[in-house]
């Protein structure tokens, strides 16, 4: 499938993301905004299909969104995308792409987690985005008339 994600639109999630996660609000939304990108071609896509992809965007960006489809967004869509932005930031959390190269971020009062122990909470959280992505999807098999 072709990428069809618009940067303008990103269902709605950043907010979304930062009070329903275990990402902190003071956490730069431009350094979620790849993330968020990402998943929502590599993750959502498959799972919604192109057309309603698009249409859930461009119901979102005229404001228009309601009834059957704002409820595939917030119950269904928005729980799926926290998950899989969580798991692809993860490993990026503690770096910086800069003018010298990467960098990684250091803080006096806070030691920065094993190897080990970020790959168990990786897995962890692609768990919880793969249930939450079979949710979604057994939710549009049940409701096929509702969705094109």
């Amino acid at each position: 499938m072709a990428a069809t994600n618009n940067t303008n639109t990103l269902f709605e999630i950043t907010e979304y993301i930062k009070a329903n996660s275990t990402i902190q609000r003071n956490v730069d939304s431009d350094f979620l905004r790849p993330f968020i990108n990402l998943s929502m071609d590599k993750w959502c896509l498959p799972v919604l299909g192109t057309n309603l992809f698009l249409k859930l965007q461009n119901d979102i960006q005229n404001n228009t969104l309601s009834g059957d489809y704002q409820t595939l967004l917030t119950v269904y869509v928005q729980p799926m995308l926290l998950w899989f932005v969580q798991t692809e930031a993860i490993g990026y959390s503690s770096i910086q792409f800069t003018n010298k190269g990467p960098q990684v971020k250091k803080s006096d009062y806070s030691d920065a987690p094993k190897s080990d122990d970020l790959q168990r909470v990786e897995k962890k959280m692609m768990e919880n985005a793969e249930y939450y992505a079979q949710r979604c999807s057994n939710y549009l098999r049940a409701n096929i008339l509702l969705f094109p």
